[in-house]
């Protein structure tokens, strides 16, 4: 379960991020949570495609910096 706690997370994030965007669909307030959420989930795509999965490092880097760059956007 250890190896899969990645994906575990990756799902709930998933299935949250879903829920979250319906939900901004009425409630326009809810863009900061989705938002992060979003960024958790390029972090978890990162660790998974790095530590579960053993993937090209290319793909790692990129999850990475979108995470970066959506919290930038939350910021600023």
């Amino acid at each position: 379960m250890k190896n899969n706690i990645g994906l575990v997370i990756q799902t709930v994030l998933a299935v949250a991020i879903v829920a979250f965007a319906c939900l901004y669909f009425f409630e326009n307030s809810v863009l900061v949570v989705l938002q992060s959420l979003m960024a958790m989930f390029m972090f978890v795509l990162a660790y998974n495609n790095h530590m579960t999965f053993k993937r090209d490092k290319k793909f790692t880097i990129t999850y990475i910096i979108v995470g970066i760059l959506i919290i930038g956007s939350i910021i600023f």
